[in-house]
């Protein structure tokens, strides 16, 4: 397992810290691809095999003394003691940005009692409103149910119950809510992109004209770029990814932006590549 990864665009100073790791077959992933096609494809985008090396990556983005995280990881500890590697305690964190409300980036809220928290207005409103937290909830049983055991699923439903009508409106004196596109913190903004979940949202980080696009989980495959409409079996709105997925390419293209994905190979770091969809900047093989 890797620990952090540090680099830099623009005045931000950026610094990958891994949460967890695991392999998943893309065949399982892409279920409704043929083995023979997702494979040819899979080798045009340089990579082999079915075997993804799937990270769990967090991003951390430091500016004028500031120090930002994008979501919180698992809540495993992982996360805490790699940041340590580099010196950096949950108390130094001063703003934790949430991209979208799944355990795996906000279970390690628990972590960070002293920073602020920025949140997407329109995700609030549908985690707090009892009427549409049950939506997601239930739409979340519908999607894991074909391949997760019972128990996982029922964990899963009671977390994202617990964290809508609980947890967050005990956080609410520290959330900050946020409009889409609306510049939050200087050269930052939240992008709707609810192919994953209804509630996900991107982030851009813009400085000196070089430009970032945390895409969190809008995507998590190379492939994806060649063939957007191609939908991970974690998707909740499978309608919806190859509009979120264009969206931020288009964007990526226009501003020739540095890509992170939550989940690619770590340091999950990428550029654009018309012929094999994301190229990795570091590649750590």
């Amino acid at each position: 397992m890797n620990s952090f990864f540090d680099f830099s665009h623009g005045k931000f100073q950026y610094t990958v810290f891994e949460d967890s790791f695991v392999e998943l077959d893309l065949r399982k992933v892409f279920a409704q691809v043929s083995p023979d096609e997702l494979l040819s494809n899979i080798e045009k985008t340089g990579e082999k095999g079915f075997l993804y090396p799937t990270g769990f990556n967090c991003l951390m983005v430091k500016y004028e003394g500031t120090n930002i995280l994008v979501d919180t990881g698992k809540g495993i500890d992982n996360l805490i003691k790699n940041m340590s590697l580099k010196g950096i305690t949950p108390d130094d964190i001063d703003y934790i940005i949430i991209t979208h409300s799944d355990f795996d980036h906000v279970g390690g809220l628990k972590h960070f009692d002293k920073s602020k928290i920025f949140f997407q207005k329109a995700a609030y409103e549908l985690w707090t409103n009892e009427t549409s937290r049950q939506a997601l909830v239930n739409n979340y049983q519908r999607v894991f149910s074909k391949f997760a055991p019972e128990e996982q699923v029922q964990k899963g439903m009671a977390f994202r119950n617990n964290f809508g009508s609980k947890i967050l409106p005990a956080l609410k004196n520290r959330i900050r809510l946020v409009e889409a596109e609306e510049e939050f913190l200087p050269g930052i903004k939240m992008i709707p992109t609810p192919g994953h979940r209804l509630d996900h949202f991107a982030v851009e980080f813009t400085s000196e004209s070089k430009t970032l696009l945390h895409v969190a989980d809008a995507f998590r495959h190379p492939i994806q770029i060649l063939h957007p409409s191609w939908y991970g079996r974690f998707d909740s709105n499978p309608q919806l990814v190859k509009q979120s997925i264009e969206l931020l390419i288009g964007r990526a293209k226009e501003k020739d932006a540095l890509i992170f994905g939550a989940h690619f190979k770590f340091p999950g770091i990428t550029i654009v590549d018309e012929q094999k969809g994301l190229s990795y900047v570091y590649d750590e093989k």
